[in-house]
């Protein structure tokens, strides 16, 4: 129930590549890149890596009772350009509560005439809490999608998946 993953460091993935962190509870409080690839933090205990399907990260339904709440906390930012980021919950009834908290930057901007996707996939006991920006804009244009029993924006946070071109810097 208290298992974690945490990133506190720098991590690049080579282009079109991979990063994912499954565990009750994942946080990243360092810096993540991963052009063109695929950033996945799902809170979650038991699952399968469906790399040919539409989900990344597949929650098994055996998941242990006794499990009580799950989070995925973002605290740093998430770079994943042209690519898709991923904050999961598992929809196990063992977890009684799951919550996605963003507080950095989550940005997939479209690159090589590829959009971008920012996808917050909570379930009927998540809550989702953001204050920060979720970008998913560029040239194409790009997708974001957020799921969740309760949802939370602050006055501050910008969430943007427009086919402009993106700000410089």
């Amino acid at each position: 129930e208290d298992a974690a993953v945490i990133n506190r460091g720098v991590i690049t993935v080579a282009e079109a590549g991979l990063v994912s962190f499954v565990a009750p509870n994942v946080a990243n409080e360092g810096f993540i890149t991963a052009r063109l690839g695929t950033v996945s933090l799902a809170a979650g205990d038991r699952f399968t890596l469906d790399f040919f399907g539409d989900g990344l990260v597949v929650f098994s339904p055996d998941i242990p009772s006794g499990m009580n709440t799950g989070s995925v906390n973002v605290t740093g930012p998430i770079l994943a350009e042209g690519g898709v980021i991923r904050l999961s919950a598992t929809d196990a009834v063992e977890f009684i509560e799951t919550v996605i908290n963003v507080e950095a930057d989550l940005v997939a901007r479209s690159a090589r005439r590829q959009g971008g996707k920012i996808i917050l996939d909570g379930v009927e006991s998540t809550t989702v809490n953001i204050d920060a920006k979720l970008d998913a804009s560029g040239a194409d244009g790009g997708a974001s999608s957020i799921v969740a029993n309760e949802i939370f924006i602050a006055a501050g946070a910008e969430l943007s998946a427009d086919g402009l071109a993106p700000p410089e810097g």
